[in-house]
């Protein structure tokens, strides 16, 4: 079994990364292999300020590579440089004899090579990947949450030399079927288009990504906190015609009531108004102005037991458009239907 201290969220992995302490190493796994790659070139750029090395940087692929090339490169001193990198991918996919000899390399492994070993299907019941979890930093990389999700486009934006606004983010991960890396290529796209400019916005992703601004996510939360039925369900209809995925719809109205909820809830509680914005900005990055205008007036309409109405409709219709028959685009205006006049049911 792994150590404690050897085991790393992704998040924890790339802040040691980026303040240089780096170990000697890694075993990055999981479903999001993606993050790997984040991880690896983080790495390789904090050790030779800059995105590659072609003397010191060196990249095998189990199917197709032999152990004993991947040994030598490692167990070799880096050229004109403190230290190198060796990164093994599809690591699983190493003939059985070449996982056996790689483990043993780590049970001592050299000071001046950072070996990184990526495998998104790996077999504990191998001596490779237990020797692995016994020496290495491992980073078990899981799929993110649909609430994690907005958090990692703004990390990126900021690898690219970009800020990206809550507001932004939110819109862009409301696209909860896309892959992180086809999101990180349009952050890229998003960091060209605003050129020197240092903020990406939302009117940027509404452009460059192709959202509408009259029917997009935030249109349909709002209309929906304003019990505005129809508006809610023309948005809704148009957004589905665009491709968009009732899935990202519901998360977005959840993150909406559990928002709603926590303003309704310290409201009852005789917090002021003051106190609730400060909460809000602090744990869900809401800004007075989206405060003043679109949340504290949407929270007037509901009370506490209506919200818990509308939480329990919405993971009633997810498990329904994940699992059921009926067209998707029924099941929402039901839905819709429901938040909207939580009161009467």
């Amino acid at each position: 079994m792994a150590r404690d201290d050897k085991s790393r969220t992704y998040a924890k992995a790339l802040q040691e990364i980026k303040k240089g302490s780096i170990e000697s190493a890694y075993f990055f796994y999981g479903e999001e292999i993606f993050l790997a790659d984040n991880l690896s070139q983080a790495i390789v750029q904090k050790i030779f300020k800059s995105d590659k090395d072609d003397f010191n940087v060196h990249l095998f692929y189990g199917k197709e590579s032999r152990s004993e090339d991947i040994l030598n490169n490692a167990m070799s001193f880096p050229m004109l440089a403190d230290r190198k990198v060796v990164i093994l991918k599809d690591a699983e996919q190493l003939e059985k004899n070449g996982r056996d000899t790689l483990a043993k390399y780590f049970e001592h492994p050299l000071d001046t090579t950072v070996f990184i070993v990526i495998s998104s299907k790996p077999d504990f019941r191998q001596n490779l990947f237990k020797k692995l979890k016994d020496s290495a930093v491992c980073v078990e990389l899981k799929k993110l949450r649909d609430n994690e999700v907005p958090a990692w486009i703004e990390s990126f934006a900021e690898s690219k030399g970009k800020t990206i606004d809550a507001r932004a983010a939110m819109l862009l991960a409301s696209k909860v079927d896309v892959s992180l890396r086809e999101l990180s290529t349009e952050v890229e796209k998003l960091a060209t288009y605003v050129g020197t400019r240092p903020e990406i916005n939302d009117e940027d992703v509404e452009t460059v990504i192709g959202v509408s601004r009259q029917f997009n996510v935030f249109e349909l939360c709002a209309a929906v906190g304003q019990k505005d039925f129809v508006k809610a369900s023309g948005i809704m209809t148009n957004m589905i015609r665009h491709g968009e995925q009732p899935v990202g719809m519901i998360a977005m109205m959840y993150r909406q009531f559990m928002i709603l909820w926590n303003i309704c809830e310290m409201r009852e509680n005789g917090r002021s108004t003051q106190e609730i914005e400060k909460v809000l900005m602090n744990q869900f990055r809401i800004y007075p102005n989206f405060f003043q205008n679109d949340y504290w007036p949407q929270a007037q309409k509901f009370s506490v037991a209506e919200i818990h109405k509308c939480m329990a409709f919405l993971l009633e219709a997810d498990s329904e458009i994940k699992s059921s028959s009926v067209k998707d685009d029924t099941i929402m205006h039901q839905l819709l239907f429901k938040l909207t006049r939580a009161a009467l049911i």
